[in-house]
């Protein structure tokens, strides 16, 4: 595995201090991580027997970490024997050493005397369902604004109660050039407009 051989590169440049032997207790000094000098020059305990590292990567991964690995070579242990056994292949092809049952057609299958009946006040209703969440301030409703008719452009009334809705609409405003500004025409059919040469043809 590609963080196991990053382990045992950086055991290379730890110290080990052997505390206890019968438990496999171990003082473990790392050195700094080559140009990151705010990593590394602190102190791990690591105890073989209990299978615990003081930081914590062998007991989160399952393989041992690099003091671990620095603490077996110390005392010429192999450290393959650390390893939890899930990431072994032949632990891993047991999960397939079991043999899978036919599943019969669906007519053939056992029924169940208990009828499961679900509960009608779970049941959704129609509409919109109500939200749980309590009103603010921001809920509150902002201040209408008064009725403005889309015809003749009066305040008071809707345009589908004009008096003057089967008149003529009243523009809101005039139709302006944009090259000469003036009202009454756009720059499509403006006199202004300058035409195209026929040197380019």
């Amino acid at each position: 595995m590609k963080k196991l051989a990053k382990y045992e590169k950086s055991a290379r440049r730890h110290h080990v201090t052997l505390i206890n032997r019968d438990i496999g207790e171990f003082q473990v000094q790392t050195g700094r991580h080559g140009d990151r000098m705010h990593k590394g020059n602190n102190t791990q305990i690591v105890i073989l027997k209990d299978r615990v590292c003081s930081c914590n990567k062998w007991q989160s991964f399952g393989f041992p970490c690099s003091h671990v690995l620095a603490s077996c070579a110390l005392i010429r242990v192999a450290s393959a024997q650390f390893i939890e056994p899930y990431y072994r292949l032949d632990v891993y092809a047991q999960c397939y050493s079991y043999k899978f049952k036919v599943i019969p057609d669906e007519k053939y299958w056992p029924t169940f005397g208990t009828k499961i009946i679900p509960d009608p006040r779970r049941r959704r209703g129609r509409g919109r369902p109500k939200g749980s969440r309590r009103p603010t301030e921001m809920d509150l409703p902002n201040v209408q604004r008064p009725l403005r008719c889309g015809i003749c452009h009066q305040e008071g009334h809707r345009r589908t109660t004009c008096p003057n809705k089967d008149r003529e609409r009243v523009p809101t405003r005039k139709n302006r050039c944009g090259i000469c500004r003036l009202e009454g025409h756009n720059k499509k059919n403006c006199p202004m407009r300058p035409q195209p040469s026929n040197d380019n043809i």
